[in-house]
C-alpha cells in the first residue's frame, strides 16, 4: 500500500535544493529559479510531488439503502484510488523529468544533477518529512499573486511550510520576472530587534558565499521607537559590516506598522529592492494562528521574492 511507503535515507546525501512540482504552470517558475539557485549554491536539486491520499471525502459514498458498501469494499475502493492517483503522478513526473531533461540539453536549464520523489500524503507535511530526514539547503516555492493568496487564506501550502520551518524558504510570486541570482544585490532585511536578525542575514551571507551586496534594514516591528530603534539598527548594520566587510548595510526607513505592505513596497521601490530576507522564529500553533510570524504576514502582504530563515 502506498502508506507503508518509506521515508528516503540520509545516507551519503549532500544537501539539496528542493523543489515541491504540482504539474501546473506556477510551479514551472519554481523549478526555473530552483535550478538557477542550485547552480548558484553547487547544489544538486530534488523535485518532490505530494499524492494526496485518497480518504473518505474522496472515496464515493454511497446510501445506506444502495445495499450500502462494507468496510472491505470501501478500503478496496480507497486503496484502488490511491494506486490510480499515484499512477497518474508517476505518469506526470516522468513527463516533467524528461521536458527538463531536452531543457538542459537545449541549454535552457543549468547543467544540474537532479532526482524525483513522489511521496504520499498532504503537500506540507511531504515537505517538512522530507527535510526532516534528509539535508536540505533550501525549499524554492513559486506563490500565487497577493490577491490570489489572500483568497487562498490557510490553504496556501507555501504558507504552511513557512510555519513548519523545516528549511530555508525562498519564495517567488507567479508574475515575477526572473533574471538570474546574479543580479539580486540590492536587499532588504527586515528586522525585529533581537538577535534572530543577525542570525538571519548571517545565515542568508553564508548560504551565497558572501557575495557583494548591499543591505537594507527594515524595521518591522514597534517594540523599539523613535532614535532608540535608529541606534539599534546602526549598531546591527556596523556589526554585519565587520563580519561581512565586502558588503554595505544600510538602516531603512519605516514608522507604521500597521501597513506594512505600503511602507514596505514604497521603500522597495524607492530603493531598487530586489529580494526580501525574513528570519523564520519557532512559533506554536495557537501563536501562529493568532498571530502569524513576520515571513507569513509578508508572504500574504508583499509580491516580493522572499528567502526566510529559521532563526
Amino acid at each position: 500500500m502506498l502508506r507503508s511507503q518509506k521515508k528516503p535515507s540520509t545516507t551519503g546525501k549532500s544537501a539539496s535544493v528542493l523543489i515541491p512540482v504540482d504539474f501546473s504552470p506556477k510551479g514551472e517558475l519554481a523549478v526555473s529559479v530552483g535550478f538557477e539557485l542550485a547552480r548558484r549554491l553547487s547544489k544538486p536539486v530534488v523535485l518532490i510531488h505530494a499524492s494526496v491520499l485518497a480518504g473518505p471525502e474522496i472515496v464515493p459514498q454511497f446510501p445506506d439503502d444502495f445495499n450500502g458498501l462494507d468496510n472491505e469494499s470501501s478500503e478496496l475502493e480507497e486503496i484502488e484510488l490511491e494506486q490510480e492517483i499515484h499512477e497518474i503522478d508517476e505518469k506526470m513526473m516522468g513527463e516533467l523529468k524528461t521536458k527538463l531533461l531536452k531543457q538542459q540539453q537545449d541549454g535552457q536549464l543549468p547543467q544540474i544533477p537532479f532526482d524525483t520523489v513522489l511521496s504520499p500524503g498532504m503537500p506540507e507535511d511531504v515537505i517538512s518529512e522530507y527535510c526532516e530526514v534528509s539535508p536540505v539547503e533550501v525549499v524554492v516555492m513559486a506563490t500565487r499573486g497577493r490577491e490570489k493568496r489572500r483568497e487562498e487564506l490557510m490553504g496556501s501550502v507555501t504558507a504552511e511550510v513557512i510555519d513548519h520551518r523545516p528549511a530555508p524558504v525562498f519564495t517567488v510570486p507567479e508574475d515575477y520576472s526572473f533574471a538570474g541570482f546574479k543580479e539580486i544585490v540590492r536587499i532588504c532585511a527586515f528586522c525585529l530587534f533581537d538577535e534572530g536578525d543577525f542570525d538571519a542575514i548571517a545565515k542568508m551571507m553564508d548560504m551565497f558565499g558572501n557575495p557583494e551586496v548591499k543591505i537594507y534594514l527594515f524595521p518591522a516591528s514597534d517594540k523599539i521607537k523613535g532614535e532608540e530603534r535608529e541606534e539599534v539598527l546602526k549598531n546591527l548594520a556596523t556589526r554585519l559590516k565587520t563580519a561581512f566587510p565586502n558588503s554595505d548595510f544600510f538602516v531603512g526607513e519605516g514608522e507604521d506598522k500597521s501597513n506594512l505592505r505600503t511602507e514596505a513596497e514604497t521603500f522597495f521601490l524607492k530603493e531598487s529592492i530586489q529580494m526580501i530576507v525574513a528570519p523564520n522564529r519557532k512559533r506554536n500553533a495557537i501563536s501562529r494562528f493568532f498571530n502569524p510570524s513576520l515571513a507569513h504576514k509578508i508572504l500574504y502582504e508583499i509580491d516580493f521574492p522572499m528567502l526566510a530563515i529559521p532563526v
